[in-house]
């Protein structure tokens, strides 16, 4: 499962410290959250990102399998101690994300905030300094001008992305999309932001009426006709058009994938890597 599921997430020709550190992160995830996502379906995981990617026996490659078997049995545990659930996503964005913004609850304690690169953490629910990390170029692992991306990737906009859309066509999404008829759209309001910068509670305000989103991943659905990358971001006027710039891909909480590997390419270890993203954990055996 995992030599498939290594390459279906990132790349399988990665340094060996970012395949290992993926693999202990996955293996770790699928012991941990076994029978809790999926319960009245009769299986534990499915294949995407709602669990893992995988995308069959067509995704394992000798580059990995190698790395996996040299860390067979190993995962990361609590101070309990127990098998942690090691989430992990595409691109932070500069700073990782708590637990229980994104799934509520009491947040584990070995999810905590992380720069993606050797800075301070900014204070990113402070809506003034969210704008100004966004429009500056931090020296994110992250960051392509600071470690270009491996193939797909190399072409996305992970790290800083922008949609753009008239007030009237913001509107009909958002009504497409959420149920409400907000009319022409005046302005999103960020009410509540993450440690990542990620909004977690949104005010839309509209010509007919204004409402509140909760949720990233609400936020994320409710402003795309997919999803947004992220709910890290912040709202400005172009003409007469509303733009979100934002910037990561996924929760951003745990392990940041794209980090994870311009860590390793640059020569950090796998112990080195997933202490930098759990550093409330440890290694441990099956």
């Amino acid at each position: 499962y995992l030599e498939s599921a290594v390459g279906s997430e990132m790349r399988s020709d990665l340094p060996a410290a970012f395949s290992q550190a993926q693999a202990i992160a996955a293996r770790s995830t699928v012991l941990a959250t076994a029978n809790r996502h999926h319960f009245a379906d009769g299986f534990d995981l499915c294949n995407d990102d709602h669990c893992q990617c995988y995308q069959g026996i067509a995704r394992e490659a000798e580059t990995v399998i190698a790395p996996i078997k040299e860390s067979e049995g190993t995962v990361l545990v609590s101070s309990f101690p127990r098998v942690i659930d090691a989430r992990y996503a595409k691109s932070c964005g500069g700073v990782s994300e708590r637990y229980e913004a994104v799934w509520g609850g009491e947040g584990p304690d070995y999810f905590a905030v992380r720069a993606c690169g050797e800075y301070a953490v900014p204070d990113l629910t402070d809506e003034d300094a969210a704008r100004e990390f966004l429009k500056s170029d931090p020296p994110a692992w992250c960051n392509p001008r600071v470690c270009s991306y491996p193939e797909p990737w190399d072409k996305d906009p992970l790290f800083r992305w922008e949609f753009a859309h008239t007030r009237r066509e913001w509107g009909a999404l958002i009504a497409e999309k959420t149920g409400l008829e907000v009319g022409a759209l005046r302005e999103l309001v960020p009410v509540r932001r993450g440690a990542s910068g990620r909004i977690l509670i949104l005010e839309i305000v509209g010509e007919a009426e204004r409402q509140r989103v909760y949720g990233e991943l609400n936020i994320r659905r409710a402003l795309s006709p997919s999803h947004l990358p992220s709910s890290f971001f912040v709202i400005h006027e172009r003409g007469d058009s509303l733009v979100i710039s934002g910037g990561g891909w996924g929760h951003g909480v745990g392990l940041c994938q794209l980090g994870a590997s311009a860590m390793a390419l640059r020569g950090w270890s796998v112990e080195k890597i997933l202490e930098h993203y759990y550093p409330v954990s440890d290694l441990g055996r099956l």
